[in-house]
């Protein structure tokens, strides 16, 4: 199915899948799958395929589900309550969103360090939300405290690939610091998360 000018889907029940060896969907000028009504889906399944372009895009309120195995994309499972951005695994993503009845409303920000090509990364916007999404690199460095799915809390620092930065924690702002060098493989580092007995988490770096 060659469907090369659909740009973007903003309303109804909208359910894509393609099914089996020889099915394939053409979605490849897609910039938007962003429902402010309806339920949406992407399933490829039994080596079906979904073409899609190569810049980065959101989708709301789509379930997502490409199993293991699949020719081009890569397993993924995603409910449809849920704002997921798509592009390209292990790049770093600013989204800024705005809503635009509000006039003069500022921009605000989420960071996505994005380790698949699909990412649930917050819950449904409501209506009237504007999205920016850019493929970004951090520099200078940014340390971010991220919320984990879970609502516990996950160090991220976004940087420069190669690069290496020093950080530091500790437990006690009276004991000594912790150093830890960071040695960057991506656009981003993701730490383990601190021990759920961990009162308190302290951490700073330099560059």
């Amino acid at each position: 199915m060659l469907l090369t000018n659909l740009q973007s889907i903003a309303n109804g029940s909208v359910a894509i899948l393609s099914d089996g060896v020889g099915s394939a969907i053409n979605l490849t000028n897609l910039s938007a799958f962003v429902l402010q009504t309806g339920q949406g889906s992407l399933t490829a399944q039994n080596s079906g395929v979904i073409l899609l372009n190569n810049q980065a895009f959101l989708l709301a309120n789509v379930a997502i589900n490409i199993p293991a195995g699949n020719p081009v994309l890569p397993p993924t499972l995603v409910p449809s309550g849920t704002l997921t951005l798509y592009g390209t695994a292990w790049h770093s993503y600013r989204v800024e969103e705005r809503n635009t009845l509000q006039p003069g409303s500022l921009w605000s920000t989420n960071l996505v360090a994005l380790t698949n090509s699909f990412q649930a990364f917050a819950a449904v916007p409501p209506a009237n939300m504007a999205f920016l999404v850019m493929d970004f690199v951090a520099s200078p460095p940014i340390l971010q405290l991220a919320r984990t799915p879970d609502h516990w809390v996950q160090l991220v620092l976004y940087g420069l690939t190669n690069g290496n930065y020093p950080v530091e924690s500790t437990t006690n702002l009276l004991a000594p610091w912790t150093p830890n060098s960071v040695a960057m493989t991506n656009a981003f580092r993701i730490f383990a998360e601190p021990p759920r007995s961990t009162l308190m988490q302290f951490y700073r770096f330099g560059q």
